[in-house]
């Protein structure tokens, strides 16, 4: 770890010695120091804390019409399991090129380490080196990309699929890397195309895992397909919905092939007349991990129904922490600037949240978060509530609290108390 800081540290001050040796790029540069501090109130409690200080640096270049671009962060990472953690965060070039196919067209390019998603935000939010090509037409859409991530550092890397990548997620000592795994996606998006339909993507997403298996070693593949339609109902309402089809192959000792399903729905009621009011509700469910001869429709499938394997886990819950298997689930939040017509401009950017959601299982399938009794066959797991507020007190420094409970539902274990987590953070920027 030694070894790698110094290259780490040799690297960054190459890159700002160059950056700032081009003349002909404008550019700029800043930082930020965050702070996260929380507390769990479970049977033995759990304090976490979580210091960040980052430090990018901007540069762009006009050509013409066209524009190219760069962005490196850098980042030194303080917990209390580790005394320092140096990474790059992002080290991406891009490049803006308009009528390059056509008077109304437009062609973004990026290739580096930057942020790759997909449509739904359930299945990819992270980090990777690759490379994304968009092809924008007034009335469609195209998106193109592919990325590596056996670089990333294996602290910071969340892709874990197989019981191999959760194994080394605990053993840094032997994997200074993360899950060697390549990903490539597509996206056609069909834009204004009703009176109330403003997008429609169909997109497509694989992964494929790229470790040398040893003795029986399980290795995943995996596939992606699904649509996403955006609809704007009326003047303040904007609704979401989504349904995807994954498809996975495990090889191990026996290699099987499985099927699941996840579809969902965000809907938003955004209001600034009302103090900038914004409420929204959503729903989601994904398949429960049940074997082919435990599915009773009255033919025989070729796959067995599986939970949805996600590429990195989404965050579903602040006290628990759900995953994609067996699960329906529900919620509601509003958030609101009180003081928005008031005289304080300190005052006008304090935005106090509610909300709460519930959790189901999908008929007597269990999954590993799960507590439940044995004897139960109830569908209903649990109820999250939270409330808190964000804060940009000045322009520069930003705080944020948040408190939740997890109150458990009649299918969890009979003697569970309800469980309280405190979270507190604050950034400054500079």
């Amino acid at each position: 770890m030694k070894r790698l800081s110094i290259i780490f540290i040799i690297a960054v001050c190459l890159l700002f010695e160059a950056v700032l040796s081009v003349s002909a790029l404008n550019w700029d540069w800043g930082g930020e120091l965050a702070n996260t501090s929380g507390y769990l109130f479970a049977d033995e409690g759990e304090a976490t804390q979580e210091d960040k200080l980052s430090l990018w640096i901007d540069g762009e270049m006009k050509h013409e019409r066209s524009t190219l671009g760069f962005r490196a962060q850098a980042s030194y990472l303080f917990t209390e399991d580790r005394a320092y953690l140096l990474d790059i965060d992002e080290l991406s070039f891009k490049g803006s090129f308009p009528a390059a196919l056509g008077t109304s067209s437009m062609v973004k390019t990026s290739l580096g380490r930057f942020g790759f998603s997909d449509p739904t935000g359930y299945i990819l939010v992270h980090t990777a080196d690759g490379a994304s090509l968009n092809l924008l037409f007034p009335r469609v859409h195209f998106k193109v990309d592919g990325a590596y991530t056996g670089l990333l550092l294996n602290p910071t890397s969340d892709i874990r699929l197989s019981a191999v990548d959760l194994s080394e997620q605990a053993d840094e000592e032997d994997y200074t890397f993360g899950p060697k795994r390549f990903f490539t996606q597509g996206q056609v998006s069909f834009i204004d195309v009703g009176k109330r339909l403003q997008n429609w993507v169909l997109f497509g997403l694989a992964q494929f895992d790229l470790r040398d298996p040893e003795g029986g070693e399980e290795t995943i593949d995996s596939q992606y397909w699904g649509t996403l339609l955006s609809y704007k109902l009326g003047r303040y309402l904007y609704h979401d919905g989504f349904l995807v089809v994954g498809t996975s192959q495990i090889s191990s000792v026996e290699d099987t092939k499985k099927l699941s399903l996840l579809t969902g729905f965000t809907s938003r009621y955004l209001r600034e007349d009302w103090l900038d009011s914004k409420i929204a509700f959503y729903g989601l469910v994904a398949t429960p991990d049940a074997p082919v001869e435990d599915i009773d429709i009255g033919f025989d499938m070729p796959f067995g129904l599986s939970k949805f394997r996600p590429v990195n886990k989404p965050t579903l819950g602040l006290v628990v922490d759900p995953t994609l298997d067996s699960l329906m689930y529900s919620g509601i939040s509003y958030s609101l600037r009180p003081f928005l017509n008031g005289t304080s401009p300190v005052m006008r950017r304090l935005r106090p949240s509610v909300g709460g959601r519930a959790y189901f299982r999908i008929y007597e399938w269990n999954a590993d978060w799960m507590e439940l009794d044995g004897g139960s066959d109830s569908w209903f797991v649990g109820t999250e509530f939270d409330a808190g507020f964000t804060w940009d007190i000045v322009s520069d420094l930003s705080a944020g609290l948040t408190g939740a409970v997890f109150v458990p539902g009649s299918a969890w274990v009979k003697d569970a108390d309800a469980d309280f987590m405190l979270r507190f953070e604050l950034t400054a920027r500079f």
